[in-house]
């Protein structure tokens, strides 16, 4: 079964369990303030309105006191709060004459998914928009029903959206995100933030190789989401997805994401979003800056850090990368992209024991067996011997990008290999290829003759 548990400041809310956790202890809260937490989560850091809650919590055909059901759902999910928090804390804020704000920034869980993903020692490696849970962060405030042509959505339709929401923040089973966006969007057509969350759905699992017709339809969920609200930052983002790694239209997708970040310039993942193309490019300080942005906009979210780190890297600020990667780990202790980070990072800075400890950390994580531990912990280029261990993993796993593997050998040193790797890559032009534009090693590789029609980033 999927998870659909979210994490917001000291607090963890289980949607399917009902349950909240805090410093002090557990609470499975009733059925209404249960769905207004799931509510104020869908757009945490904006305000909801009152009509756009009660729209939530009832039915429309079910006739109740809205305004006094609503006051006491409030209050009883404030006191569950104050049970099991600290210093009775209440991240409700009361928008006086609109609404209710959740003010903490909901967080991902340890070992999510997140931007940078499989990443083996020098790989470049692909970008995937998934922390969508913190979209909304300095957003622009609007009802989650703006488009509707109906007074909201029904209670069903609200809770597959906020399920689908969870399940895209965590990384997990974006097919099933996608099927109860799917499902909203055919019984509330004028919903464009569902259309729009299921674009990016669809076009991330286009990305990772699940077949056209995802990006067929993540265009036509696109269309769709911008035709109701052509503010929809959401869908303009997802767009620039598609452009980058599929059509290699740069121009357009910078255009895209300047207008996401003009709509929502509080929206973290709008830079990162960003920071990708522009690292892609080659524009390297800027990509940090606005790596940093989001930083700033969420610093305790774990994939915010993992990518920050990986911009550094790219822009050869080896000691930030370092500390940026160090607290990945603070964050999430054991994440494999943490110490794949820090080994590379510590080679770069000619660290060779901290090469071996965070090489021999992937390597017990993953399973590895003694002798192979041994080779690292032995070896007079422990680094060396961590990407040919990568290597040879990925020549046996037929998934793997060519892209992958062409760096890998461009990185030991090996340019025969790797551009026979790279003329395939090129090749099957997948969505991984504009990386290859991004890793030094390969860029002396590439010439008309390999790279045919496929547009340099830099055009």
């Amino acid at each position: 079964m999927a998870r659909t548990t979210v994490r917001f400041g000291e607090f963890q809310w289980d949607a399917r369990t009902r349950q909240l956790r805090g410093p002090r202890g557990c609470v499975t809260l009733q059925d209404k303030p249960n769905a207004l937490l799931g509510a104020l989560i869908a757009d945490a850091g904006s305000a909801v309105s009152r009509r756009a809650l009660h729209d939530s919590l009832w039915p429309a055909d079910v006739h109740v006191e809205r305004d006094a059901g609503l006051n006491t759902a409030v209050r009883k999910l404030r006191a569950a709060f104050r049970e099991v928090g600290s210093n009775d804390a209440d991240p409700i804020e009361t928008i006086p004459r609109l609404g209710y704000q959740l003010c903490e920034t909901v967080d991902e869980q340890s070992g999510g998914s997140r931007w940078r993903v499989g990443w083996f020692a020098a790989a470049a490696v692909a970008s995937l928009l998934i922390a969508v849970a913190i979209v909304g962060q300095g957003a622009r405030q609007r009802p989650i029903a703006t488009s509707l042509d109906a007074a909201a959505l029904e209670a069903a339709d609200r809770t597959r959206y906020t399920e689908a929401r969870a399940l895209m923040h965590q990384g997990d089973n974006l097919e099933h995100a996608a099927e109860l966006l799917g499902a909203v969007t055919a019984n509330a057509p004028r919903f464009a933030s569902a259309h729009a969350f299921r674009a990016e759905a669809l076009a991330l699992l286009a990305f990772r190789g699940a077949g056209p017709a995802f990006k067929t339809d993540a265009r036509a969920a696109d269309r769709a989401a911008l035709d109701l609200d052509s503010d929809e930052f959401v869908a303009e983002r997802a767009l620039a997805l598609l452009e980058i790694h599929f059509d290699r239209r740069f121009a357009s997708a910078r255009a895209r994401l300047d207008r996401a970040l003009r709509l929502s310039p509080g929206d973290p993942v709008n830079h990162i979003a960003m920071a990708n193309l522009l690292s892609i490019q080659g524009v390297h300080d800027a990509a940090v800056n606005h790596a940093r942005r989001a930083i700033n906009l969420a610093p305790e979210t774990m994939t915010v850090r993992a990518d920050a780190g990986y911009f550094l890297l790219r822009a050869a600020r080896f000691n930030e990368a370092a500390t940026e990667c160090a607290l990945v780990l603070r964050l999430a202790p054991g994440d494999d992209f943490g110490h794949r980070c820090l080994a590379r990072v510590s080679n770069e800075l000619g660290d060779a024991t901290r090469v071996r400890e965070h090489a021999m950390a992937v390597l017990n994580a993953e399973g590895a067996s003694a002798a192979a531990v041994r080779t690292i912990r032995d070896a007079d280029h422990p680094y060396e011997r961590f990407v040919r261990w990568n290597l040879e993993r990925m020549l046996n796993d037929p998934t793997k990008p060519a892209i992958d593997i062409a760096t890998a050998y461009a990185e030991l040193g090996d340019l025969e290999e790797a551009a026979i790797w790279l003329d395939q890559a090129f090749r099957v032009a997948g969505p991984m290829l504009v990386y290859a534009f991004e890793e030094p090693r390969l860029r002396s590789l590439i010439n008309s003759e390999n790279s045919g029609a496929v547009l340099r980033p830099s055009a």
